[in-house]
């Protein structure tokens, strides 16, 4: 149910629609945002929500006062390029200079254990967690870029796997996930040009690192996610075309399902209820829809909407996907693609976004928030020390990682 305080716009016929001028970035490599490739109006550019004519869309106000959420514990860190939680289990991750990765126990924040150099060296830290275990990318004691799998309780190595490259194409979408006893990770084998190399899906034995299959797919891909057995992945080329693509993999032998042109740039994709939800980078004709839905079974399109989505990021659960959007955030049913509920969170945009139980939690400058992910009621606020650049939530909770400009990071575990 919607608050008494909601309301109830219409949108008149002719309104007119907000979107920004695509861009490209160096060497043919589709255009990043922040957090994945770029969907749409970047922050400041101006942009808004756009439906379509005739809508009657839910637009909730911000509480007029925010009530705290428990900080449950906070903690000094390096440099954060990752975040993950699994069980009683949270992992964060650095590059660079400083590469490393620790985990935390998720009740107290106290150390668990930490990792940098010896014969684990993490270089592009990308965590994926489940399974007893932590992941992350880097090279092996002989100097090959590999995934390494880790004992979540104690951080000794359980196995380690030659990948070649991993997150072909800037992609900041995860690209390192543990499912159903398997690591899918989405890699970029060395070519001499970007467009021309073979980017592909390698699935792994979740307990022992031995290779399962191989798949390859459209060139330059940027975007997966797995869901009931399957893999599916986005990319910014079709196989026979200037179009962006989606290809659905079987889980367990890599055998092509099915594939579906969307028409532009794939940026980010969620599964959630039977759908595969996308939305594109933008960058070949500005006059096309920003959102999508795919039937998860063969790939028909369900819907495309123009939502105008700012973060170049989009979280799903429970029949529900939830993008950013230039002073707040919105919904959409996922079946459908229509406009459930947009929440002005103070007419702040977001960095940041999750959601976990009966939340959707965002990051702003300076605070992490959590609204309702039926109605879009703001629930609460907390202030944090800088920019919020990850989160990570788990029922009623979540990590977030705030990086105030200086020397390290800030990471809170916030219960609300």
């Amino acid at each position: 149910m919607v608050s008494a305080d909601a309301e109830e716009v219409w949108v008149e016929t002719g309104a007119g629609v907000t979107r920004r001028a695509a861009f490209v970035r160096f060497g043919g490599v589709l255009a990043g945002g922040m957090m994945a490739s770029a969907c749409g109006v970047r922050p400041g550019d101006g942009g808004g929500t756009s439906v379509a004519p005739g809508s009657i869309v839910t637009v909730v106000p911000p509480a007029p006062s925010l009530r705290s959420p428990e900080l449950v514990w906070r903690r000094q860190i390096g440099g954060v390029v990752s975040l993950a939680v699994s069980g009683d289990t949270v992992s964060v991750g650095a590059e660079g200079g400083s590469a490393s990765a620790e985990a935390l126990d998720a009740a107290t924040g106290m150390p668990r254990w930490s990792i940098s150099g010896g014969s684990v060296r993490p270089l592009s830290v990308a965590f994926a967690a489940g399974g007893g275990m932590v992941l992350c990318s880097g090279v092996d004691a002989n100097g090959v870029d590999s995934i390494t799998a880790v004992s979540a309780a104690t951080g000794h190595l359980l196995w380690t796997a030659p990948a070649d490259v991993g997150n072909p194409n800037a992609g900041a979408g995860p690209w390192l996930i543990f499912a159903d006893a398997a690591v899918y990770a989405l890699i970029g084998l060395p070519g001499s040009h970007a467009v021309y190399r073979d980017d592909v899906v390698l699935a792994l034995d979740g307990r022992t690192g031995a290779r399962k299959w191989m798949s390859r797919l459209p060139p330059m891909a940027t975007a997966m996610a797995v869901a009931d057995g399957v893999v599916y992945a986005g990319s910014a080329l079709g196989s026979q075309s200037v179009s962006g693509e989606v290809v659905a993999l079987d889980g367990a032998t890599g055998t092509r399902r099915w594939s579906a042109r969307v028409g532009a740039p794939v940026a980010a994709l969620a599964v959630t209820g039977g759908v595969v939800a996308g939305c594109w980078d933008n960058l070949i004709s500005p006059g096309q829809p920003l959102m999508y839905g795919l039937n998860a079974a063969d790939g028909r399109i369900l819907w495309q909407r123009d939502l105008s989505v700012v973060l170049p990021i989009i979280a799903a659960a429970d029949g529900l996907v939830f993008a950013a959007v230039n002073g707040g955030l919105l919904a959409v049913d996922a079946l459908t693609g229509k406009l459930l509920w947009t929440g002005t969170a103070g007419g702040q945009t977001p960095n940041a976004l999750d959601v976990a139980g009966d939340a959707v939690y965002v990051g702003f400058l300076n605070s992490v928030q959590a609204f309702s992910a039926q109605t879009g009621q703001a629930l609460w606020s907390y202030p944090a020390e800088g920019l919020v650049t990850k989160l990570a939530g788990s029922g009623d909770t979540v990590f977030a990682t705030a990086d105030p400009g200086g020397p390290g990071y800030t990471l809170y575990g916030l219960r609300g």
